[in-house]
């Protein structure tokens, strides 16, 4: 290692050259998220005993990105030339196989809902991805696979702050890795008590800083919450602690006792009204980690279940786009207001149908969720579960009411957007309410777009329903039109809804 290494000679540098050269090399990238996806790696070099190893990576990223040296690697990946070409930075000669492999492992943290090939089971960022499925086999063998251990959720002030270090520092036996997560960011928080040393990683302010001066420590974490904002609110974030696996009962001992103390309730802030520097409280922010005794606690002392975020989405969005449903019953009990609309109109029970959450999606619909409540674009939870996928969301929101056959600003339906992404069972779905092809665009014909991506199944089944339909028609009424007609399409019209994100960043 060293996980010593004290890094002040290396200039600082944000993450937009970061996403510049992801976007260059064909990744999904928009910035969302990426501070998570960097934070989930460093914290699992950190534990694998190789900080430097991470520091050398991202320091050769900005390099290439410095350099505009993002054709000539396109360029290798494309004609699949070596991988195995060296990059020097700083004197070290540095595969580009490592350099795509960090920027991979980047991605799978901050976007695991678009690799389900990969993480079935994850449709949110999720940091004990690492322990199941990004842990390498010789990091793995060596027993430092990283061990979940607990986590904590409140609002300090800086002396309060430098307090709480000071604890976690006398309790903190082994190597330790703290992932931080406000509503809008996250950082790492390395802690190496072999030498008593503290080591942050921010993604706007890479690669690592190091830290013996607590205080020093406190007020470079406030700063990295509130970015560029100017405020006298509290520093509130969610704390999710990890160590090596052989390591982590100790710890977890270690870290429950120190949350159940009297002097830790003294130190966090655990008030309805406590505001971050942007206006977040920390009722989002536990509703967004999926903290239900914190959300339960603050509820009880008069938390309001409808104060927005500063992007204007309420606790029970945010708990129903992660699927805690736990707090959703919670915040209904507490009078959230179901239908309240983000900025651009999407509702709770939009963003769980996005997502796949059955459960969510039934008891906000017990609880007077507008089933046909659309956004700006006038696409429907229907229409969004469709998009994805979501077999059971759409059976739950056709029994409950959702109008099949309402389609969006452009003409495209919801059996059109199944039919595109080869989701057959949500075809079969749909065609059992009486989908009408006859309101649909012209443009956005679902038997056409079916043939034009190869779902050969769903053009069977789409042709056996219009012969059935056509039968059924000719015995009632000879004189009847069809209801299905096929249509050239233009693939240059066809869109797929852009899902709704609230990552950090």
């Amino acid at each position: 290692m060293s996980n010593e290494r004290n890094n002040k000679n290396t200039p600082s540098f944000g993450q937009i050259k970061l996403i510049n050269i992801m976007k260059e090399l064909g990744y999904n990238q928009g910035g969302e998220g990426l501070c998570f996806g960097i934070a989930s790696m460093a914290m699992q070099a950190f534990l694998a005993n190789g900080l430097d190893k991470f520091i050398e990576r991202i320091t050769a990223i900005h390099h290439i990105a410095t350099l505009h040296q993002f054709k000539s690697i396109k360029d290798k990946l494309l004609k699949q030339e070596s991988l195995d070409d060296q990059i020097t930075v700083n004197n070290l000669n540095i595969p580009l196989w490592e350099i795509l492999a960090f920027l991979d492992g980047i991605e799978l943290y901050q976007f695991p809902s678009k690799h389900k090939k990969i993480l079935p089971y994850y449709s949110r960022q999720e940091s004990r991805i690492a322990s199941e499925y990004l842990t390498p086999v010789n990091i793995d063998k060596k027993g430092r696979r990283p061990k979940y251990i607990d986590n904590l959720c409140g609002a300090y002030n800086k002396e309060n702050l430098t307090i709480l270090l000071e604890q976690l520092g006398s309790r903190l036996k082994s190597p330790s890795s703290l992932l931080l997560s406000s509503y809008n960011h996250t950082i790492n928080l390395n802690y190496a008590p072999q030498y008593n040393r503290w080591f942050l990683i921010n993604a706007n302010k890479l690669p690592c800083e190091s830290f013996l001066d607590l205080s020093k420590l406190s007020q470079a974490i406030i700063s990295a919450f509130n970015m560029e904002t100017k405020g006298t609110g509290y520093t509130i974030f969610d704390t999710i602690f990890f160590t090596h696996q052989s390591n982590s009962k100790n710890s977890k001992n270690n870290i429950t006792e120190l949350s159940t103390s009297e002097e830790y309730l003294n130190l966090k802030c655990l008030s309805p009204n406590a505001e971050d520097s942007f206006g977040n409280t920390l009722l989002l922010v536990a509703c967004q980690n999926g903290r239900t005794e914190v959300v339960s606690s603050l509820l009880k002392i008069g938390a309001n279940a409808n104060k927005t975020a500063s992007d204007e989405t309420t606790p029970l969005y945010i708990a129903s786009q992660n699927g805690f449903i736990k707090i959703i019953l919670e915040l209904i009990k507490a009078g959230a207001d179901i239908n309240k609309t983000t900025e651009d109109g999407t509702t709770p029970l939009y963003i769980a149908s996005q997502n796949g959450h059955t459960e969510v999606v039934q008891a906000l619909l017990q609880n007077g969720a507008k089933a046909n409540k659309s956004d700006d674009d006038r696409i429907t939870p229907l229409f969004i579960a469709s998009q994805n996928g979501h077999t059971e969301v759409v059976q739950t929101l056709l029994q409950n009411g959702a109008k099949a056959n309402m389609g969006d600003l452009e003409g495209a339906t919801p059996l059109y957007m199944a039919s595109k992404n080869g989701h057959i069972e949500v075809v079969r779905e749909l065609l059992k309410y009486k989908v009408k092809y006859s309101l649909s665009n012209r443009e956005f014909n679902p038997l056409d777009i079916a043939k034009q991506n190869g779902h050969s199944a769903i053009v069977d089944l789409i042709s056996s329903h219009i012969a059935n339909e056509k039968e059924k028609s000719s015995s009632i009424n000879k004189n009847s039109h069809t209801l299905f007609q096929s249509h050239p399409q233009n693939p240059s019209t066809t869109k797929t809804k852009n899902n709704k994100t609230n990552n950090r960043f």
